[in-house]
C-alpha cells in the first residue's frame, strides 16, 4: 500500500474531471457525473499515473479492488478520449495483479508507466511500469513489469527492484515514479523509504537490459525549502510524483504535508503541494546527480491543494499529468489527479480521484 509508514489498508475510488466516478457511495455522499462504470459494490481505485500521447488521449493507472468490499490491491487501467472538452474512459481493465506465493502476494500498488527501450529475458518491450508489492500491510518493496501495449501484457520482472534492507516491521519502500531521461533505456526513479532522511530516495538507472540494470547514482530528493502545514521547515516530502519540464529546465513534483489531522482517517494527510526545483540548462539526468549540489537545490511552491480548494477533508496521493515519458506537457497549464476521502463512517468506501489544473510560473 502506498501511504508512507502506513499500517492498515485502506481504500479509494474513482476519477473524474468533473465528480465523482466509479465509486460505491455511502448515504451521505452526493456522487456527480459516473464517468466510470462500476466493476463491484464498494470500490475503491487510487494513486493514479497519468500519460497523455496525444491531446485527445489519455491512459491512467490506478490501484483497484476486484472483489466488493475487499481491500485487495491490483493495478486498474483505462483509456481516456476527450470529445468536445470532456474526457470519457473505457471499462477498466486489470493491468496487474498479486502472484500468489511471491514478494506481492496481497498487493499490487501505486503504478508508474513511462516509454522507453526495455529488453527483458531477450524480448524487447515498449513501455515500463514500476509499483509497490508486498505480502502484508509492512515491509514494501518495488517491483517492475513489461509490456508493449499500455492496456494488456505487462509481465512482471522476476524479482523485486528495490528491497527494504531496515527493520521488516516498518513500511518499507514504495509509491515509486518513473521519469526518462533519455526516452530509451535511462530512467530516474523517486521512491519513498522509510530510513530516507527526507523521505523519498531519487536514483538514476540504466534499465535498457533489465537483466543487468545498472544504477548510476542513488541520494536522498531534498526537502530544502518545504514549510510544513504548522509553519516548521523542512517538511519531510513523501508520496512523490515527478515530472520534468523540458522548457523550464525543472522538475515539478506533487507532494503531501504535514502534519496529518488527529481525526480519523489519521492515515492520510488534509493537503497536496506541488513544487518545482532545477537550474538553468540541467538535463533531466544530471540535477541530482551531485549529491552535495543537489542538497543544496531548494524547491519553490506552486501550489497548495486542501479542503479550501477542493471541499474534501483529506487530499493526498497525487499523479500528474505527463507525455509518455514522464516529461510536461507543452504550455502553461499543469493537470494533476489526487486522492480524497471523507471523514466518519465508511470513510473507507468514500474514497476518489479528481483533477485539479494550475497556472504555472514563467
Amino acid at each position: 500500500m502506498n501511504l508512507f509508514k502506513k499500517i492498515a489498508a485502506f481504500a479509494l475510488c474513482g476519477l473524474s474531471v468533473l465528480g465523482f466516478v466509479g465509486c460505491s457511495s455511502p448515504d451521505d455522499i452526493e456522487p456527480g457525473d459516473d464517468l466510470f462504470t462500476k466493476p463491484v459494490n464498494n470500490t475503491f481505485n487510487y494513486c493514479p499515473s497519468i500519460l497523455q500521447t496525444d491531446e485527445n488521449t489519455r491512459y491512467i493507472f490506478y490501484c483497484t479492488n476486484v472483489r466488493s468490499g475487499v481491500v485487495q490491491d491490483h493495478v486498474g487501467a483505462r483509456k481516456g478520449t476527450r470529445v468536445k472538452g470532456r474526457w470519457t474512459w473505457s471499462e477498466q481493465t486489470i493491468a496487474l495483479a498479486p502472484t500468489e506465493g511471491k514478494y506481492d502476494g496481497l498487493h499490487v500498488c501505486d503504478p508508474s508507466v513511462i516509454q522507453g527501450q526495455f529488453a527483458y529475458d531477450g524480448t524487447e518491450y515498449k513501455y515500463l511500469m514500476t509499483y509497490t508489492g508486498n505480502t502484508s500491510h509492512i515491509n514494501n518493496k518495488v517491483g517492475l513489469a513489461v509490456s508493449n501495449e499500455l492496456l494488456s501484457g505487462w509481465v512482471k520482472v522476476e524479482n523485486p527492484f528495490v528491497v527494504y534492507s531496515g527493520d521488516p516491521e516498518r513500511w518499507g519502500v514504495g509509491r515509486s515514479t518513473l521519469v526518462s531521461v533519455d526516452k530509451a533505456g535511462v530512467v530516474l526513479l523517486f521512491y519513498s523509504a522509510s530510513d530516507s532522511d527526507t523521505g523519498t530516495e531519487v536514483e538514476r538507472w540504466n534499465l535498457r537490459d533489465l537483466n543487468n540494470p545498472v544504477r548510476e547514482y542513488s541520494v536522498p530528493l531534498t526537502n530544502r525549502g518545504l514549510t510544513d502545514l504548522n509553519g516548521q521547515s523542512p517538511d519531510r516530502i513523501y508520496n512523490v510524483d515527478a515530472a520534468y519540464d523540458p522548457v523550464r529546465k525543472r522538475f515539478y513534483a506533487v507532494s503531501e504535508c504535514q502534519p496529518n489531522p488527529q481525526d480519523e482517517p489519521n492515515i492520510m494527510g488534509s493537503h497536496v503541494r506541488v513544487t518545482y526545483i532545477g537550474e538553468p540548462g540541467a538535463a533531466p539526468g544530471d540535477l541530482f546527480a551531485d549529491a552535495e549540489g543537489a542538497a543544496a537545490q531548494s524547491w519553490s511552491t506552486q501550489g497548495l491543494i486542501g479542503p479550501n480548494e477542493t471541499g474534501f477533508p483529506r487530499n493526498h496521493n497525487g499523479g500528474l499529468v505527463t507525455d509518455p515519458y514522464g516529461w510536461m506537457l507543452p504550455g502553461d497549464t499543469l493537470s494533476l489527479y489526487y486522492s480524497m476521502s471523507l471523514t466518519g463512517k465508511k470513510y473507507e468506501w468514500t474514497y476518489c480521484i479528481y483533477n485539479y489544473e494550475l497556472t504555472l510560473d514563467k
